[in-house]
């Protein structure tokens, strides 16, 4: 059985805490509902402030405390990095983002051999990016989604090892957004082939395997006004609403997987799920 690790870190706008609880709470009841034995680890901060009721099993904590934060993806990377040199990595695991859904068993995945997964999307014919804020733009890899094989774990740890180095050394601006998945391109040694094809290969003695974003972290396409409307998508294994397509994130629960949900100011988020 694999597991699924989220990093998770409340926003500074206290306004919107509870919000986000709710959002990664489901994220996790994806999961359990068709895997009940799955155990999800929440990777957060030193201090953060953790709801009572959230369904991941376990709590890992690390990096500075929130007020001494470098920035959202250097602390995602330190949690990760922490993560992956703990006992805790002990069985394959997905690094998942708290904005997603799981729909069908994915267990095959890890039948494959590679020490990282990577979730790929095909931007050769983007424009190149002109500002930071489009730097995503010309990321294949999303960090929403990564698989990790533990059978060879000093390969995983120095994998984040080069990821946290390289990104300390950017510009700050990647610090606080884009910068895992600037760091991640950099260590997978593919900058200079976006390609999906080799979907296997090696570099730095890692050994990679791409997955298909459609198949594996499936995002609603792009719509510039923001508008998205409920669709159901069901042959991705999950789906990823990332940005203001979470607006449907429950709805699309509730709809397609089943899920029972109901309003409860003492749950996570003020949403109580039923699994």
């Amino acid at each position: 059985m694999f597991q699924v690790v989220c990093f998770g870190v409340p926003p500074v706008d206290q306004s919107r805490t509870g919000h986000f609880w709710a959002y990664a709470n489901l994220t996790v009841a994806s999961f359990k509902l068709q895997q009940p034995n799955l155990r999800a680890i929440l990777l957060t901060l030193k201090k953060a402030k953790v709801p009572k009721g959230l369904l991941f099993d376990k709590i890992q904590r690390s990096g500075n405390p929130r007020h001494l934060s470098q920035g959202l993806m250097v602390d995602e990377l330190e949690c990760w990095l922490h993560f992956v040199k703990s006992t805790l990595f002990d069985r394959p695991t997905i690094l998942i983002d708290p904005d997603l859904l799981y729909q069908h068993d994915i267990t095959a995945v890890f039948k494959k051999r590679f020490d990282i997964g990577l979730t790929w999307r095909d931007v050769r014919d983007d424009p190149k990016p002109t500002t930071f804020n489009t730097a995503f733009k010309n990321h294949p890899f999303n960090a929403g989604v990564i698989f990790l094989n533990p059978a060879r774990k000093s390969k995983v740890i120095a994998f984040f090892e080069t990821c946290l180095t390289l990104l300390q050394a950017m510009d700050k601006e990647f610090w606080k957004w884009y910068g895992d998945q600037e760091a991640i391109l950099k260590t997978s040694g593919r900058e200079n082939n976006l390609a999906f094809e080799p979907n296997y290969w090696e570099y730095n003695g890692i050994k990679f395997k791409s997955f298909l974003c459609e198949d594996y972290n499936f995002s609603q396409p792009y719509v510039p006004n923001g508008r998205y409307i409920l669709s159901h998508y069901n042959s991705p294994y999950i789906v990823h609403f990332k940005g203001k397509r979470s607006i449907l994130m429950f709805e699309y629960a509730q709809k397609y997987l089943g899920i029972k949900l109901s309003s409860d100011k003492k749950s996570p988020g003020g949403v109580k799920i039923y699994v």
